[in-house]
This record gives C-alpha cells, sequence and structure tokens, in this order.
C-alpha cells in the first residue's frame, strides 16, 4: 500500500478538558517530521475550531460516540503506514514518534510500546512507569501491562483485526492486542523508552465516576473477559 505519511497521529477528544492544545503542540515539537494530526471527535464546535486553528484534520462522527468508534473513524481518514493513539490531556515525549517509527521498521513490528511518565496539571513530572521484566507476551497482555498510551500500531495489522471493538467503552487497547495476537499479528516489540506523559487531573473520567458507572464498568469487563481470550 502507498502511504503518503509514516505516522498518523490520531488525538481522542470528547471536549477540550484544558489540556489538548498541550497535546497537539507536544506533536508539534518533535524531531520527527513525516507525520499527520488528526483530531477524532463528535460535532464539538470547539474541538473544531481547534482543528482549524492548527491546520489539522478533524475526523468528524456526527452522533455521540465513544472512543472505539471515534477512533476507528478517523483511520480512515489516516494515511500513515503505523497509527499512534494520544488522549487529549496527554502528552508525546520529546524523540518518541522517531523511536517508535525506527523501532517498528527495524524489526517490521505490528505494535511497538514503551513506558510512560505521570505528569500533573502543570506538566510537572510525579511519577513513571517501567514494564515489568521477565514476563511473555501474553502474560503482559492479560495483566493489562502494556500501556495502550505508548503503543504505535501498524495500521494494516488494525485495519485486518476490525480496528477497536466499538460495543465496549473501556480497555480498548487491551481488547486490540488480544485481537491482533489472535489473528497472527502478534510481533510486538517494547522500547525501554518513556513515550508518553501521562496526565493526573480532577476532571480525568476515571477520578469522577458515580456508582451506577462503576456498576456498567463492571459488566462491561465480564462481557470483555467472555468475548476475547487470549
Amino acid at each position: 500500500m502507498d502511504y503518503k505519511t509514516k505516522v498518523s497521529v490520531i488525538i481522542t477528544a470528547v471536549t477540550d478538558r484544558g489540556y489538548l492544545q498541550r497535546a497537539i503542540d507536544s506533536v508539534k515539537e518533535q524531531d520527527f517530521t513525516d507525520y499527520e494530526i488528526i483530531l477524532a471527535g463528535d460535532g464539538n464546535l470547539e474541538l473544531m475550531k481547534t482543528a482549524k486553528e492548527n491546520n489539522i484534520q478533524f475526523a468528524l462522527t456526527k452522533e455521540k460516540s465513544n472512543l472505539a468508534t471515534n477512533f476507528n473513524n478517523a483511520v480512515k481518514k489516516a494515511k500513515g503506514k503505523y497509527l499512534k493513539i494520544l488522549a487529549d490531556d496527554d502528552e508525546l515525549l520529546p524523540g518518541a514518534l522517531k523511536e517508535l517509527y525506527n523501532t517498528a521498521e527495524e524489526y517490521k513490528a505490528d505494535v511497538v510500546f514503551g513506558d510512560y511518565t505521570i505528569i500533573n496539571e502543570q506538566s510537572y513530572q510525579t511519577g513513571f512507569y517501567r514494564l515489568p521484566e521477565g514476563k511473555e507476551l501474553a502474560e503482559l497482555i492479560k495483566g493489562r501491562f502494556i500501556p495502550g498510551g505508548t503503543t504505535l500500531v501498524k495500521t494494516e495489522s488494525f485495519k485486518a483485526v476490525g480496528g477497536y471493538d466499538i460495543l465496549f467503552d473501556i480497555s480498548e487497547g487491551y481488547i486490540l492486542n488480544i485481537k491482533l495476537v489472535n489473528a497472527g499479528l502478534d510481533i510486538f516489540l517494547y522500547m525501554k523508552y518513556f513515550v508518553t506523559a501521562y496526565r493526573h487531573h480532577p476532571k480525568q473520567k476515571s477520578r469522577n465516576l458515580k456508582p451506577v458507572d462503576k456498576k456498567k464498568r463492571e459488566e462491561q469487563m465480564v462481557r470483555i473477559n467472555k468475548k476475547y481470550k487470549i
């Protein structure tokens, strides 16, 4: 397939929680230039305005949708050989795109992933995560040790398994990893490199769950575990 660019960075957002511009800037500040940025969301006028102001594409999902639907929709516009997901409240760390791409190309990988730092509202580092050593791929996936926000996925591999499962709005990366492995697209490469800065802040969805939402997530996990096994 003839790809127009090397990496499509897809930023998913429902609304701008105050960190979207920083997410976009963290991509633009990379020392790797062969990429495109696609902002994925529904018809939120603020998001559309941000995309226009930054001269980036906007992938519109007409109805209110979940992350999986928005991302899959953006992939239809993507022209990159690889896909990089980035949440609207996170940041790419310096050199990340170049390291991910070079590793993927060298080893012909379906997925490349790394480590992440933890930052606060002001983008100051407060912690970090390193992948535990000595575990096989199946263990890493089952234990949910692979940080979805750090991964670079080959576009053709993503499409071959049908992308994210839009029936679920949690554990998108976990499900995708299982789908890839079960389809024989199992060249996963870990690089010991801090790829993403994961932001902790008061507006995080996971920090503001009501009891009814927690129950829904638990019910979803039961359905996920029944549907997806490695």
